[in-house]
């Protein structure tokens, strides 16, 4: 066990740093300069000489050789400097500090809910296989997975914000500050992440399930004259387990790629629009620092599901 945890947790810091290598080559590839952008903020910026400018650039550290770039931005993020936003005028560690919180609830709350929805879905699916319930959960959930994310997004403002009223149409309000408010303007941006991973973990659920059911051990719980809770939950869904809990890991990817478009869409200053925003202003610093911590998120939420099919399939052994 240790020497795969240790193999694992190699693998997943070399993906990082290629994933920070990747965002910081990109970029830099960007057509435009970020200093001329900045100067060019107001009349009194616009006025900057060659010369100022050519000392903005180097007091940003953007005069440097990328090497020497790259190799001192990932010296500070490992100390926990993540740069200094030049474009915002703030230090970006605080900027991520102050949108994580947002982005966090957003996406934990949505990937509970597709774990809690989905999996009964998927199970009462394969159970009564060829029945009404059946061509209903497969009909949802192939339209779940189909459906853009935006679509959704900008359908539900249409009708429930501005038909019918029921809900605010963007902003966030801290459920500590104002619990009613917080809540109503959560809703439709959480139903807009949770609609394509629910719907996927739902027919990962089924597929499993029904090649399970499949297997000689079941056909001989059911003559030993077991119960159907007891077969399908002990036996069936504790076999089929594994891709379930594979395809979970690979919505949260998703569920966090999806909150640039919902965070964008429903004006929510997480660190979905952060990214989106530095990426228009070409703000290297914010952009990198967050690519870095949701590629962080990412693998390491990997790494824990990968560990954990050992000790939910005993079947399992590393080595």
């Amino acid at each position: 066990m240790k020497t795969y945890i240790l193999r694992r947790l190699i693998q997943s810091a070399v993906v990082v740093i290629l994933v920070t290598i990747g965002v910081f080559l990109i970029m830099r590839m960007l057509p435009g300069d970020p200093v001329l952008l900045y100067v060019g903020m107001d009349d009194v910026n616009a006025a900057t000489t060659p010369e100022e400018i050519a000392a903005l650039r180097a007091e940003f550290g953007l005069d440097e050789p990328l090497l020497k770039q790259y190799l001192d931005w990932i010296k500070g993020a490992v100390e926990g400097d993540l740069g200094y936003s030049f474009l915002l005028e703030t230090d970006v560690a605080d900027e991520i500090k102050n949108a994580m919180p947002k982005t966090l609830l957003l996406g934990f709350v949505a990937f509970s809910i597709s774990l809690l929805i989905g999996i009964p879905f998927g199970i009462i699916a394969a159970v009564r296989r060829g029945t009404w319930i059946d061509s209903l959960v497969t009909v949802l959930a192939n339209i779940g997975i189909t459906a853009p994310i935006f679509w959704v997004g900008i359908m539900l403002i249409h009708v429930f914000g501005v038909k019918l009223g029921w809900l605010p149409t963007q902003g966030y309000t801290s459920v500590f500050d104002d619990s009613l408010l917080g809540i109503k303007k959560l809703i439709m941006p959480i139903i807009c992440l949770t609609v394509f991973p629910l719907s996927g973990i739902a027919r990962q659920t089924r597929s499993a399930m029904l090649e399970v059911t499949k297997q000689d051990y079941i056909r001989t719980a059911w003559s030993k004259g077991l119960t159907e809770f007891a077969i399908n939950m002990r036996h069936a869904f504790r076999n089929s387990v594994i891709p379930v809990i594979t395809l979970a890991g690979l919505q949260i990817r998703a569920i966090f790629g999806g909150q640039v478009l919902i965070e964008t869409v429903f004006n929510i200053p997480g660190m979905g629009r952060l990214a989106v925003e530095g990426l228009q202003n070409q703000d290297y610093a914010i952009v990198q620092g967050v690519i870095l911590l949701i590629a962080l998120l990412v693998t390491l939420t990997n790494l824990l599901i990968d560990i954990s099919y050992g000790f939910i399939d005993p079947r399992i052994r590393y080595s």
